[in-house]
């Protein structure tokens, strides 16, 4: 990126640091498991392959660094997320019985 914008990689590091309140590796990490996230939200594949299409190509680091930000394995998310929706289709189901 520095070479790009044609800034020396220190300098470019303060700058983003500046602007966004976190050195660019750190902003990109944060990203790739934002990411990650709605990919175990909203698709079946498996955490390699989320990992790989989120640019994390060593799953024990998706792991940590998902483990680290949000308390739970990629694993564990997505099996709270499936229980969290029976939850909810439970007592969308009971309030529709209740209205009728």
């Amino acid at each position: 990126m520095a070479e790009i914008v044609n800034l020396s990689e220190t300098h470019l590091q303060k700058l983003f640091k500046s602007e966004m309140g976190m050195p660019p590796l750190t902003y990109l990490r944060e990203k790739r498991l934002e990411k990650a996230c709605e990919l175990l939200k909203h698709s079946w594949d498996q955490g390699n392959q989320i990992g790989r299409q989120v640019g994390m190509l060593n799953d024990s680091h998706l792991t940590r660094d998902f483990k680290k930000k949000y308390g739970v394995t990629p694993t564990e998310y997505r099996k709270n997320i499936g229980i969290r929706s029976k939850q909810k289709s439970k007592l969308d189901g009971n309030d529709r019985i209740r209205q009728k």
